[in-house]
């Protein structure tokens, strides 16, 4: 419905919309995505509507990986089937638009692995300035709350002193936000520690992307290979093996 009403504005957007499926998990990724696959998949309709925009290179499929109930995959299963599922609504690039893990080398480690096995795009949860914020995410306490301690930890339990301090912060609008939602576990320097490249799985899985665009889809939002494209002049014009400039900049 929504991708209809922007096709019947009078000004059409050009701007491109990322797609997710529920829980911002793929299909068959769990036993509860293959239920929801079965009983209530993506409809004919919905996904030619996807593909139509696919096709104008309007369309990113963005997923998740956060092992469990959304998914029992490992990350090369997870973006496979991400890739799989793309297939049904005109193979659009695949963002892995959110993932966590618990230290900083680990991310990095993982966020070279996604974009080796395919992915057009990768974001971790989550950056934040932590020195700015001077806690473990993207909010900020006042140097009076943080000297009573965090108004409330990980698992819940509320420091009523601090708690009283925070409260006022509210209440006169001077406060930057709560550890809340997931808001903590914020990393810094990820890319700094990205690896270099496998260049040999980069240019295999470069070659499988390029071969299944070869009708001239687009790669990247903006980019199609040629139909009449050499081999040569396709990978000029498709995806850049994977993160070798985030690399070179790191």
């Amino acid at each position: 419905a929504v991708l209809e009403a922007l096709d019947g504005d009078p000004e059409p957007t050009k701007a491109p919309l990322a797609f997710e499926d529920l829980f911002g998990s793929v299909a068959g990724a769990s036993v509860l995505m293959q239920l929801i696959e079965t009983f209530a998949p993506i409809g004919e309709k919905d996904a030619a509507k996807l593909a139509q925009w696919s096709e104008r290179g309007q369309l990113v499929f963005s997923f998740h990986f956060y092992p469990g109930f959304a998914t029992s995959l490992d990350l090369a299963g997870q973006v496979a089937h991400a890739q799989e599922e793309a297939t049904h609504f005109g193979n659009p690039p695949i963002w892995l638009s959110e993932y966590f893990t618990g230290d900083d080398q680990s991310t990095a480690d993982e966020l070279a692995q996604a974009a080796e096995l395919g992915c057009g795009a990768v974001t971790y949860w989550q950056y934040a300035d932590l020195e700015f914020t001077n806690t473990d995410g993207w909010y900020k306490y006042t140097p009076e709350v943080m000297a009573a301690g965090l108004p409330v930890d990980g698992e819940g339990n509320i420091n009523w002193e601090s708690w009283q301090l925070y409260e006022k912060t509210v209440v006169d609008g001077s406060f930057w936000g709560a550890d809340i939602t997931g808001a903590e576990g914020a990393k810094m320097g990820v890319l700094a520690l990205v690896p270099a490249s496998n260049k040999a799985a980069a240019a295999a899985a470069k070659r499988e992307i390029e071969e299944q665009h070869s009708g001239g889809r687009p790669l990247l939002l903006g980019r199609t290979v040629p139909k009449n494209a050499k081999p040569q002049e396709a990978s000029s014009v498709g995806q850049p093996p994977a993160l070798e400039a985030a690399t070179d900049q790191a």
